[in-house]
């Protein structure tokens, strides 16, 4: 599998990637489920998904996808969340893997590369619990 374009997360005006897809767990349980295309090996999911820390909750606040509706169609936020301009992620426990700093070791597969540094933030029900900071 290719390396994966991360996600984007925003954490005090300052914006890492993630290792990690909140937005899964909520489409999972969609029914129906998206029409959401892959559009380049390197983004599997579809989409690319765009969140916000906020007084230590987890926010989707930017959301960029295709759908297969006749024709392909460029799709945002609206599409899951009608009228909404951010959304509270309380569907999402679990850690977020956020890799920064140089690349240490490259690996052309999903999100295998390692970094010299990494934060892992713990989540219940879209509020951060726990942080831990790790060095590769």
């Amino acid at each position: 599998m290719t390396a994966q374009i991360k996600e984007r997360l925003l954490i005090d005006g300052e914006e890492y990637g993630m290792a990690t897809e909140p937005l899964a767990v909520y489409l999972q349980e969609l029914q129906p489920k998206p029409k959401l295309i892959l559009f380049s090996t390197a983004c599997w999911r579809g989409y690319i998904g765009s969140w916000e820390l906020i007084n230590n909750r987890l926010y989707l606040v930017d959301f960029s996808g295709k759908i297969e509706d006749e024709k392909i169609v460029d799709v945002g936020l609206d599409y899951l969340f009608p009228g909404k301009k951010r959304v509270f992620a309380q569907w999402f426990s679990g850690t977020i893997r956020v890799p920064h700093g140089k690349v240490i070791k490259y690996v052309h597969a999903d999100y295998l590369t390692e970094y010299e540094d990494e934060f892992l933030l713990k989540f219940k029900e879209g509020s951060l619990i726990d942080i831990k900071k790790k060095g590769v």
